[in-house]
């Protein structure tokens, strides 16, 4: 979803980033964030909306920039996040590096991931294209969304290799 690269309510301050591998609040997701001027960022993904158990998104590594021009943002740079399962002390880390396009028209936005990515996705986006609550896509994917919502939601997602589900990992 909501860029911990960049931050606001969906933890973006370009329409659709979180991390230029997440669309958190973008996908249909409430992500909690505590903070994205912390040494270790952390957010706390809420059991009752996403996984059955809590998650704690920790970024490790944000070395990423974005450039903004007329046929929308671009978000490139290394960029690693571990998600863990306090319950039971399970955590992956996931290098999600891939370069991110993004792009509005109108009340539809676009993401195109053209690597690794990470995906938070709320009820509505599951519903709506059947992925997981967390997942990660290690190539190219195509996130579209409903920006009229509140909070956005996912409308559509196709990807190139199969993604992988972060909270079937942790369970």
């Amino acid at each position: 979803m909501t860029s911990a690269r960049q931050s606001s309510g969906t933890r973006i301050s370009q329409p659709l980033r979180w991390a230029p591998a997440v669309a958190c609040g973008i996908l249909g997701a409430l992500c909690v964030p505590t903070g994205a001027q912390a040494a270790t960022p952390t957010a706390t993904i809420p059991a009752a909306r996403f996984c059955g158990f809590d998650v704690t998104e920790t970024i490790v590594t944000d070395n990423t920039k974005t450039i903004s021009n007329p046929s929308g943002d671009r978000t490139t740079g290394h960029f690693v996040v571990t998600f863990a399962n306090p319950a039971n002390g399970k955590s992956r880390t996931f290098n999600v590096s891939g370069a991110t396009q993004t792009t509005v028209n109108g009340t539809t936005g676009t993401e195109v991931f053209t690597g690794p990515s990470f995906f938070i996705v709320g009820p509505g986006g599951r519903a709506n294209t059947g992925l997981p609550a967390i997942s990660v896509s290690p190539g190219r994917s195509v996130a579209v969304f409903d920006l009229s919502q509140s909070p956005p939601v996912l409308t559509s997602f196709s990807a190139t290799v199969p993604v992988t589900d972060v909270c079937a990992l942790l369970a």
